[in-house]
């Protein structure tokens, strides 16, 4: 969607250096924070953020059942697949129509392969992704 955007007059890019974190999220919920509580240490992961783009590709053709299988099968039909959008040390982040969801890994990833390994095991764990976010 966000390409449909692009040719905008007042369309730009700009990089953020987040310095703190001020979160309001209603009544009794607000309160500051230091920024590495919402940042991703990325050191170490030049092998994964480098090959992310074909990463995702691999896995929303050929991947599609351990996707699946992560995500867990959340209402929307059979015919409606979780794809994946993005993944860093972290977590991965898919959508299935208007749904999205996150799945956080249980440690570090930093490698394809360290990649592949996390999603096996989460498969095999059935992972609780938090949907929404």
């Amino acid at each position: 969607k966000a390409s449909l955007y692009a040719s905008f007059r007042d369309f730009g890019f700009s990089r953020l250096d987040i310095g703190a974190v001020h979160f309001n999220g209603g009544f009794g919920r607000a309160g500051g924070f230091e920024a590495s509580a919402i940042l991703t240490d990325i050191g170490g992961a030049q092998p994964l953020i480098a090959g992310e783009e074909e990463i995702l590709a691999r896995l929303n053709e050929e991947g599609s059942e351990i996707l699946q299988a992560c995500a867990g099968h959340r209402g929307g039909g059979a015919k409606r697949r979780w794809l994946a959008t993005g993944v860093d040390p972290e977590g991965i982040d898919l959508i299935r129509g208007d749904q999205t969801a996150r799945i956080s890994f249980k440690q570090r990833v930093t490698t394809p392969q360290a990649l592949h390994e996390a999603l096996g095991a989460l498969a095999r764990a059935g992972a609780k992704p938090a949907e929404n976010r």
